[in-house]
């Protein structure tokens, strides 16, 4: 059961915002803060149960969810944009890249910088899972949590693609604070387990981080990609080659799969938030990248090169 505490999820939410680095040059000293203020604050809307044991029970059939109210959403919406807005993040420093995207990891990543981003999914009646093709990106079978794994490249050659008669709308993961004017961005927040959360987002396996661009990575887990639609006057072209295969959200082409993110049960807070290439926030109808609700549904696609 959480127990909703709405002076402390704004405290809570105000000290896991942190400044950090995207790479080997990140501060000792940023990181031992973020460590310290990780270990002592509590999921943001939830109070932690010191001491509680971890049972990870995969799905039996008698699974109940419910929903945080409506108006606890809101709060946290608004105390993460806030956060943000205030919050100076470095961003990976390398004079190839012109704002840093994240593509989901096939086999390699060519060179480029590894980010790893591990999910503590629901642990009672575990229903997470993986289906089709989704590269380097998977599901503990054993646990049913959650790993992203992705390749951190140069955003400026994404756009939208397809041909007059058909569109493939896509999206990679957003990792720097700006919006390249041809896409939207769509936010999907994860409410993960509750109960000894073990959440982890590491850089080349080595450098945990807790923000990257306006993603937030504590014990929910705040992700933002840009989306690239319908949009009208852009110039269609296939997706950029470098030099190694990758996955996108999105449904096309042969090689597709699925992840299924079981997310908190009691008093479930996710929520996504989608605004197109003209800073309109629209409505998003939760089947094109991913299906949205108390759980998730992450859509892959594999780039043809």
């Amino acid at each position: 059961m959480k127990i909703i505490k709405k002076n402390y999820l704004l405290t809570a939410l105000a000290l896991s915002v942190m400044l950090i680095g995207c790479d080997d040059e990140v501060s000792e000293e940023v990181t031992q803060n973020a460590d310290s203020i990780t270990s002592e604050i509590e999921k943001i809307e939830t109070a932690y149960v010191e001491g509680a044991e971890k049972i990870e029970n995969i799905f039996d059939g008698n699974k109940i969810e419910t929903l945080l109210d409506d108006h606890l959403i809101d709060e946290i919406k608004n105390a993460i944009e806030i956060e943000l807005e205030k919050s100076v993040t470095k961003t990976h420093s390398n004079a190839k890249i012109t704002y840093p995207v994240g593509v989901f990891r096939d086999y390699s990543c060519g060179g480029h910088s590894q980010l790893r981003i591990f999910m503590d999914a629901e642990d009672r009646n575990a229903s997470s899972s993986k289906s089709g093709y989704t590269g380097a990106s998977s599901v503990d079978y054993n646990n049913r949590n959650v790993t992203l794994e992705l390749c951190i490249v140069d955003g400026a050659s994404f756009t939208h693609f397809g041909s007059s008669a058909v569109t493939y709308p896509y999206a990679v993961l957003a990792l720097s604070n700006n919006r390249p004017s041809h896409a939207g961005i769509f936010t999907r927040f994860f409410d993960n387990e509750d109960r000894n959360n073990n959440n982890k987002t590491l850089i080349n396996n080595v450098t945990k981080i807790y923000q990257y661009g306006d993603n937030i990575f504590n014990k929910n887990t705040l992700l933002n990609f840009y989306y690239y639609g319908s949009a009208r006057n852009v110039r269609e072209t296939s997706l950029p080659n470098f030099g190694f295969s990758y996955y996108v959200l999105g449904q096309f082409g042969a090689f597709k799969g699925t992840i299924f993110v079981d997310d908190e049960d009691s008093r479930n807070a996710n929520w996504h938030k989608y605004v197109d290439y003209r800073g309109i926030t629209q409505s998003y109808n939760g089947n094109i990248i991913m299906d949205t609700g108390a759980n998730t549904r992450l859509k892959f696609s594999r780039a043809i090169l």
